[in-house]
This record gives structure tokens, C-alpha cells and sequence, in this order.
């Protein structure tokens, strides 16, 4: 720290930081998180007569590599360097850009087809970059994407340095996206099938874990736990009621627009999403008088065009997938439902599963979901085999 800054002036930086990430929306538990390893960073750099106003972007991995404590896992180191950069960030200082590799216009066409033809939310569509950005860079470093210098073994290579960092679980997700990427490079002309075929699948038999549905009763209790007479509890009610009654995906109900519920019709029209593709569904009863509802008692007046918004920080602002998440773990926890009741798809998954029970079709059941394959409707649709069993007869003697 230079010699006219005092520890004093440091907290006053810190409590302008917090007020600056207040007014733009944050949740108080981030920025004070965010504060704590930014006040870290201060003292660590106090006791080095140095300042934490002086930080750059440049010097932000170096500090986090100096600074952070030892039995740290690299969940806290990442929380630590984020909570820097949003420190530059908010104080507004440009970040000077580096030279650029040339595989980036690869990265750059592949995001505008995830974006616009598949229709993923901004989180999947950096899911999607990693794995296509990482291997261009180990094969490739700054020079240019040549497809025809690219073997099956390097793609062997790069499975095997990439294992000793993930489990089995996390290998075959990360991989199944990169196999995407390959497969939007082969369309390009870039690469043949048999780099498709190559990308390694690891078995992971004891980490699978059982797909969660909703009985009845649970179905049933998780609707009622919300209080209709506040505006964040009738907002979430229609968001249940959109995903269980008429098995939307999630990025599609924070896409749906005011203008897409169609009341005197009696349809929804769902908006593009993960297969590009718009639906038109049966406005049924019960998803018709929550939306109503909301819309008419709750919905703030002068919000923007979705249907589902913000009531509090960010008032009138669209709602994302990962405070629709938070909601309806919230309203798990509150129901006594099992720990491991979580996220949004165990609805989805409670919807098909509902119709198949009642003898609907899996063709029918896709549609209604926006499928493209059967045989994804078939990871949705669950067979009940406890009821089965008792349909099934004694082998006879």
C-alpha cells in the first residue's frame, strides 16, 4: 500500500464497492462475500506496501496464486479471483486485450449456433465453449485450426490429460459437449466422423444417479406451499404450474412473453428454444388462472415483455433460470421433500412420467415436450414398477 493510503481509506474503497454492486442489482450474500476476499486481498497486499486501488486485470492470477491460503480447494480460489475481477469491474478498469488465436473465428461461429439455432440459455452456451476452446488451445495453441493435422490419438491424448481432472460423471458431460463441437466442425467440412467416434465415454455405474419424480401427494404438496397473496409466491406458483402441467423446459418459461399466453384461445405459444423450434400447447385450466393470476394481481406494471420478472432487487426485470432454481429448492426444503428433490427437472420429469402412467403415448408425449428423438422422451417418461409388479403373474409350475 503507497504511503498515503491508510487502512482507513481502504474500508471507505470497500463500502463504496459495496454500495456500487447494491445499486446494480447483486445479492447481498455474493457482495459480502465478495468483500471478504477483497479486504483478503487488501491486507495481503498492505503488508507488501502496496494498494489494492493500484490492481489490474494482469496482476489478479498472480495474487491469487500469493495470496490464497494453501488447503484452499479450487472452488475458493475461483470464488477468490471473481470476487477480484468484479472488484475491477465495478471500479471500471479496462482490461487490456491480449492478442487473439487464430482458431477464435471457430469459437465465435460455433457460440452464434448454439445461441441462435439450438436456442440455450447464456449458461449452457458457455458450458458449450469450454471444452471446443480448451482442446483448440492444447492442440493448437495461438496458430490456426488445421482439422487435417488432427488424429484419433489426439484425441486420445487430449481424453487422458483431461481425465486426471474429473471424475466419471463430470468426464462424460464435459465430453459430451466437446463431441457437440465436433459435430458442428464435421458440418463446417472441418473434420470426418471418425473424430466424432472417437471421443471417449467413461463408465460410471456406481455414480448414475436415479432421475427424481413427484408422486401424486408430492406434486400435490409442493403446489400448495406457495402464499398466493404475495407476488414472488403466485409467480412461482404459475412457474410450477407451466412445467408440471404442460412439461416446459425452463429456459422456455423464462422466455415465455406476456403476449404468449393466449387466454380467449386457450394457448400458450412457447418460444424457441433448445431445438430451435416454437410449440403451441393447450392452455389448460389450472396453468391458465395461475398465469392470470400473476399477470393481473402481481405482474409489476411497465415490466419488461416476459411474463415472469423480478418483484424485488431488479424490479421488472426478466427472471432468469438460477433464481427460478433457488425458488423451487426453497420450496422443496419447505415441503420436507428428500435432499436430494432438487432443480427444476424433477417437474419435467414428474409431467412425462404422469402421461405415460395414463396410457399416453411416448410420440405424443415428445411433441408436447419439444423433442426431437424418442429416445430422450424415454430418459423422461418412467415406468411406475411398483404398480407393475403387481401386474405381474406367477410363472406357472
Amino acid at each position: 500500500m503507497s504511503p498515503n493510503q491508510t487502512p482507513a481509506e481502504t474500508e471507505v474503497l470497500l463500502e463504496r464497492f459495496n454500495a456500487d454492486a447494491l445499486a446494480q442489482g447483486f445479492a447481498p450474500k455474493s457482495i459480502r462475500q465478495w468483500v471478504c476476499y477483497v479486504r483478503r486481498a487488501a491486507h495481503w497486499l498492505e503488508n507488501r506496501n502496496r494498494s489494492i486501488a493500484s490492481l489490474t486485470w494482469e496482476q489478479v492470477p498472480a495474487l491469487v496464486r500469493a495470496s490464497a491460503v494453501k488447503h484452499w480447494r479450487q472452488e475458493f480460489r475461483s470464488y477468490y479471483r471473481a470476487a477480484l475481477h468484479r472488484w475491477l469491474k465495478t471500479r471500471g478498469v479496462s482490461r487490456a486485450a491480449g492478442p487473439v488465436a487464430l482458431w477464435q473465428p471457430w469459437i465465435d461461429q460455433y457460440m452464434v449456433f448454439v445461441l441462435t439455432h439450438r436456442g440455450l440459455c447464456a449458461n449452457r452456451v458457455r458450458r458449450h465453449r469450454y471444452p471446443a476452446t480448451e482442446f483448440l488451445q492444447w492442440r493448437f495453441g495461438m496458430r490456426e485450426a488445421v482439422w487435417d493435422q488432427v488424429t484419433v490419438q489426439d484425441i486420445w491424448r487430449f481424453a487422458q490429460w483431461r481425465r486426471r481432472q474429473q471424475n466419471a460423471a463430470t468426464f462424460n458431460g464435459y465430453f459430451g459437449v466437446f463431441r457437440q463441437f465436433l459435430r458442428f466442425v464435421r458440418m463446417r467440412g472441418g473434420c470426418g466422423e471418425d473424430l466424432i467416434r472417437a471421443v471417449p465415454r467413461m463408465a460410471n455405474f456406481g455414480q448414475r444417479t436415479e432421475r427424481r419424480t413427484f408422486t401424486d401427494e408430492q406434486r400435490r404438496i409442493v403446489l400448495d406451499s406457495f402464499d398466493l397473496t404475495s407476488a414472488d409466491g403466485c409467480r412461482n406458483h404459475a412457474i410450477v404450474r407451466c412445467m408440471v402441467d404442460l412439461g416446459l423446459r425452463p429456459i422456455e418459461v423464462a422466455r415465455l412473453r406476456l403476449c404468449d399466453a393466449d387466454f380467449d384461445g386457450r394457448q400458450l405459444h412457447v418460444p424457441a428454444a433448445k431445438n430451435g423450434r416454437g410449440r403451441t400447447l393447450p392452455l389448460v385450466g389450472a396453468v391458465s388462472r395461475a398465469i392470470r393470476r400473476y399477470a393481473k394481481h402481481h405482474r409489476p406494471a411497465g415490466a419488461c415483455e416476459q411474463l415472469f420478472v423480478r418483484h424485488a432487487i431488479r424490479r421488472g426485470r426478466p427472471l432468469d433460470t438460477s433464481s427460478m432454481c433457488s425458488a423451487m429448492n426453497a420450496a422443496y426444503r419447505r415441503c420436507g421433500l428428500p435432499a436430494s428433490c432438487s432443480g427444476l427437472y424433477p417437474l419435467r420429469h414428474t409431467f412425462a412420467t404422469r402421461l405415460h402412467a395414463r396410457g399416453v403415448g411416448l410420440k405424443q408425449i415428445g411433441d408436447l415436450m419439444g423433442h426431437g428423438h424418442l429416445h430422450t422422451t424415454t430418459l423422461y417418461a418412467q415406468v411406475d414398477l411398483v404398480a407393475l409388479r403387481a401386474l405381474a403373474l406367477p410363472w406357472p409350475a
